[in-house]
């Protein structure tokens, strides 16, 4: 374990300085790429990127329908097309939540190991990977969860804050169910910190509630409504044909009856998909805790309560195939909960001595070197599906192909 503390500061003291200005780039990077993939999505009506955002309530009230409303409000307000109200829309939430997170680490002391989980294929690079997670949902609940740790950081959070919170996550949670299944990250950062940041934490339990309250009235009260009835009702209001083919004409599935099938054929391949799950999630948080002065009891703490977390998302894995979002959004969501154990910012050493470090620490330096290629080149995680949204030297190719090096 000390070779890793060895590692991280002989890093830390030569380029620890440079790390908060690569990010900045790299949030840079993300957000064109964003805008750029995103536009061409919204210009074809995507069924996935546009789709899931447009269905509304005019067949009655249908899981997911809330975002349709928002966006066709939205739309008759600035007098826009639905595609470019969600457009923008999504872009909004996209640069909040990269705006939020990097607020968040300009005052704090980044370490080699923290820029690691970076730039980990899972977590910011998630879009640029596989430009069809571009657009998805999950985006709100990052830029809820990106304000959610600053207001942790400044020991902010209390009941009220709990409840206006829960009650935006009442709502996302109707926007998309999934989220649900997330909304205990917010209990879990809320624990996370010294005796002092704690002391009310326990208010923080009204997140996952609301979360949970929204889930339950999509359940009990939504209708099952055909996505053949859904698209024609979008196309009526003069909406492009295209917005049909993806999740609105994926048809609906029945959780039940999936999570049956799944326990009747389990077997050691689905042994081995909790294993990698898990594995892509934890052994990074893990790599990281050891390198930060935290007691063994309370990286002890973090891995197993993050462990639950999977455990308790794993439904979506069964009823759904977009596994490698649903790994990603454990990732992006621990990696911002980690980075409460970050020290508030202190000077890396002067520039005079570095020369020096340099050559005492060339090793470690190397060795890390070594790490950071092989942790964020080696595999990539794509959005779907089941056992294939892990793919190895995905980055590589990726890269490769963004240069025109290979087609």
């Amino acid at each position: 374990m000390k070779i890793i503390k060895k590692i991280g500061s002989s890093v830390d003291d030569i380029f620890g300085e440079y790390y908060f200005l690569l990010l900045t780039y790299l949030g840079i990077f993300l957000i064109v790429n964003y805008a750029r993939v995103d536009y061409v999505l919204a210009n074809s009506w995507s069924g996935w990127s546009i789709g899931d955002w447009i269905v509304n309530y005019d067949l009655g009230f249908i899981r997911r329908g809330l975002s349709g409303e928002i966006i066709r409000w939205i739309s008759n307000l600035l007098n826009i097309k639905i595609n470019w109200s969600a457009y923008f829309i999504q872009c909004f939430v996209y640069f909040s939540f990269i705006f939020l997170f990097l607020y968040n680490l300009k005052n704090k002391k980044i370490t080699f190991w923290f820029l690691l989980l970076c730039f980990t294929p899972g977590f910011l690079l998630f879009t640029y990977y596989d430009g069809m997670t571009i657009g998805r949902k999950e985006i709100a609940i990052y830029a809820l969860f990106a304000l959610w740790i600053i207001l942790k950081i400044n020991n902010k959070i209390n009941i009220t804050i709990s409840l206006v919170v829960g009650c935006v996550l009442f709502f996302l949670t109707l926007m998309h169910e999934s989220f649900f299944f997330y909304s205990f990250y917010f209990y879990l950062a809320a624990c996370l910190g010294n005796s002092d940041s704690r002391t009310k934490f326990s208010t923080a339990i009204v997140v996952p509630i609301t979360s949970a309250v929204a889930l339950l009235i999509t359940f009990l009260f939504a209708e099952t409504i055909d996505g053949s009835l859904i698209c024609e009702n979008l196309l009526s209001h003069g909406i492009t044909k295209n917005v049909c083919e993806g999740v609105i004409g994926y048809g609906n599935v029945n959780p039940t009856a999936e999570i049956q099938r799944y326990i009747i054929n389990f077997n050691f391949q689905n042994i081995k998909d909790i294993i990698l799950i898990t594995s892509v999630v934890l052994i990074p948080n893990l790599l990281y805790l050891v390198s930060v002065s935290n007691n063994y009891y309370t990286n002890r703490k973090f891995l197993l309560l993050n462990f639950l977390l999977i455990l308790i998302s794993f439904p979506l894995f069964i009823i759904a195939i977009d596994w490698g979002r649903w790994v990603s959004m454990h990732i992006t969501l621990s990696v911002m909960s980690l980075s409460i154990f970050l020290e508030s910012k202190t000077d890396h050493g002067h520039t005079k001595q570095k020369l020096f470090i340099f050559k005492e620490k060339l090793i470690y330096l190397l060795i890390a070197l070594m790490i950071f290629i092989v942790s964020t080149t080696f595999y990539s995680i794509q959005h779907c599906c089941n056992n294939g949204f892990i793919t190895l030297f995905g980055p590589i190719i990726k890269i490769a192909t963004t240069l025109g090096l290979i087609r």
